[in-house]
């Protein structure tokens, strides 16, 4: 016998999210569209990413894209602090992790 779904409101899920670090946020909305299907054309690719938005004072906005850990990090609750840029596609990446994977390209960054 199939088990059901978990239902939950989405005022029950808004609050569950809301409750988690930056990198657990990070990791459960990966994990979540990792199941989506993006269909699309032969040549034509499409992902769905987490980013950070940015600006000093009223300076342009910058985004950064956050990258999932690649590595086990010895503590789940860390901030998202560390950046790199990309070497294949020239995203710029921040991840909590040092070892993480560019959410645009998939290639293993390493972040400072």
């Amino acid at each position: 016998m199939a088990t059901q779904p978990l239902r939950i409101g989405n005022r029950d899920l808004v609050d569950r999210l809301s409750s988690l670090s930056e990198s657990e946020f990070a990791e459960v909305f990966y994990a979540a569209v990792a199941r989506r299907e993006r269909p699309g054309l032969d040549d034509w690719q499409s992902r769905l990413v987490l980013g950070e938005a940015e600006r000093i004072g009223k300076g342009p906005w910058e985004i950064d894209f956050i990258a999932p850990a690649r590595e086990e990090v010895a503590d789940p609750d860390r901030v998202v602090c560390r950046e790199t840029t990309c070497p294949r596609c020239r995203t710029p990446v921040r991840s909590w992790a040092r070892v993480a994977g560019c959410p645009v390209c998939s290639r293993t960054v390493y972040c400072t």
